[in-house]
């Protein structure tokens, strides 16, 4: 993913314009200390904080507002992320349906219950399921690693979500049913990214 994003994406997104936030705001210990401890700081405050460094209000609401713009995400590294997760979305409907293409279950899922549970798993199936899995865990963890988004519950809980259909459905031998679901849910992220 880091290699990605730093060697290929990045690089393509300068291409199309894209520029990384360069936001230069002096230092300022006692303003970033208020920042840290506050994050939204209120007009009084900032009265507060102008008599205390002998600038104007303006002065130190400017600051603080370039100080909030420098903890966003610029839009290479939103578009750097969204590329590498296009990406293996896509990579990883391909892999899906040239792994089922041959099933009888793709094309009838009355097929995905016929002598159930005694189903076997092939290769492509198997392999299939273990990236989708390690790639559900590996967008958990880095989830804390990333830019915090607004929507980080929302998509904490849908991956452990995931992480558990999966699980569910590999241990009851519902496989079949699974890999149908993992294409499709994979297909329809291709175009959200």
């Amino acid at each position: 993913n880091i290699f990605s994003c730093r060697f290929l994406f990045a690089p393509v997104g300068r291409y199309l314009g894209l520029k990384p936030r360069v936001v230069r705001e002096t230092d300022n210990v006692i303003l970033e200390k208020a920042f840290s401890e506050n994050g939204k700081i209120g007009y009084k405050q900032i009265q507060g904080l102008a008599k205390q460094l002998d600038w104007s209000d303006r002065k130190v609401e400017r600051w603080l507002r370039r100080r909030i713009s420098r903890s966003k995400p610029s839009t290479l590294n939103k578009f750097t992320e969204s590329a590498w997760r296009f990406t293996f979305y896509l990579c990883a409907f391909c892999y899906g349906l040239y792994s089922l293409w041959d099933k009888p279950w793709l094309y009838d899922t009355n097929y995905c219950f016929y002598d159930y549970p005694h189903h076997s798993v092939t290769n492509d199936v198997w392999w299939y399921y273990m990236l989708e899995l390690g790639f559900y865990w590996s967008l958990t963890f880095s989830q804390f690693l990333d830019t915090k988004r607004k929507d980080f519950m929302q998509m904490f809980v849908h991956h452990i979500v995931t992480i558990l259909l999966l699980t569910f459905s590999w241990t009851s031998n519902l496989f079949r049913i699974g890999s149908l679901v993992l294409v499709i849910h994979d297909f329809a992220d291709v175009p959200l990214e």
